[in-house]
């Protein structure tokens, strides 16, 4: 089964939590993408600084590309251009980063 989840950390407290359960035709690279969406998302009210990280380099290059046709992927672009607080980042899968196993956790 494929899920995704986000947390939000604030002086290394889980301040906030977001999980959803998918499809069984959803693909991890879903559930990357999804997961930055809603990211995006629970943060677009505040004006605060907040840096979304993700183990997914090819969602990241999915996102950042600007030859993309996919409404999904314009959809989180424009978030981002509306929203210049919120920046992307990439960490390394299974090295113990706090703020990656919350969310698997989650």
């Amino acid at each position: 089964m494929i899920g995704c989840a986000f947390c939000v950390r604030e002086n290394n407290i889980s301040a906030a939590e977001w999980m959803v359960q998918l499809k069984p035709y959803n693909s991890v690279f879903h559930a990357e993408l999804i997961a930055i969406k809603e990211a995006c998302k629970w943060d677009s009210k505040s004006n605060r600084p907040i840096k979304i990280w993700t183990d997914g380099k090819s969602s990241l290059h999915f996102i950042s590309s600007l030859k993309t046709n996919c409404p999904f992927s314009q959809d989180i672009q424009n978030k981002l251009l509306n929203s210049p607080n919120i920046k992307l980042g990439w960490i390394k899968a299974n090295v113990q980063h706090v703020s990656n196993e919350a969310a698997i956790s989650s």
